[in-house]
């Protein structure tokens, strides 16, 4: 929209230079003029209202920050729940723990992470999503293993995908820590 906007500001600005260059002598031609600085008017308005869209968007995502913080420590309080519980859960069983105790809370993570860029900046946004990321994976390799019956490596990996996920709320929690010096400036 805002490229939009700012095309009819740059057309309306443009055929009213245009109009007013051609004129013969002193005399301005009002029906030609006046459509091109109403097109140009309509694009400030629109540029304005984008703007103002976007304010409040960006105000918005500092919900998404709770949702981020809320959804990582579901995870890592689930987390320690099965490893606490390890010794009991037949190798075959962690797949479906997995899915009922993870998918929500990481789908919700994923969709949110852009809080992070908006509120503080890109390396934030690729320190704390490089720990996600890699909790993730070590997870999906639970999943797997359990999947093909491998008790070790469940074991091996839910530790991993543990400690992860922990230092993904310590960057998170970091980044809270920052915020009242937003984007490192």
């Amino acid at each position: 929209m805002k490229l939009f906007a700012y095309g009819l500001i740059g057309i309306g600005f443009l055929a009213g230079s245009l109009v007013s260059v051609q004129t013969k002598g002193n005399t301005v031609p009002w029906a030609l003029y006046f459509p091109s600085l109403i097109v140009a008017m309509a694009g400030v308005v629109m540029a304005r209202v984008g703007g103002a869209r976007t304010a409040r968007s960006e105000a918005a995502t500092v919900g998404d920050l709770s949702v981020l913080t809320g959804s990582i420590g579901r995870i890592v309080g689930a987390l320690n729940a099965l490893k606490a519980e390890q010794a009991g859960v037949p190798v075959r069983e962690w797949h479906s723990r997995i899915d009922r105790l993870f998918r929500s809370d990481l789908e919700q993570f994923a969709e949110g992470r852009h809080a992070i860029t908006q509120h503080h900046g890109l390396e934030a946004y690729a320190g704390v999503m490089n720990e996600f990321a890699a909790g993730e994976r070590y997870l999906n390799r639970v999943w797997s293993a359990s999947v093909d019956g491998y008790a070790d490596e469940v074991l091996e990996y839910l530790d991993r995908a543990r400690e992860q996920f922990l230092r993904t709320q310590a960057a998170l929690n970091a980044c809270a820590g920052d915020s009242a010096d937003p984007k490192g400036t």
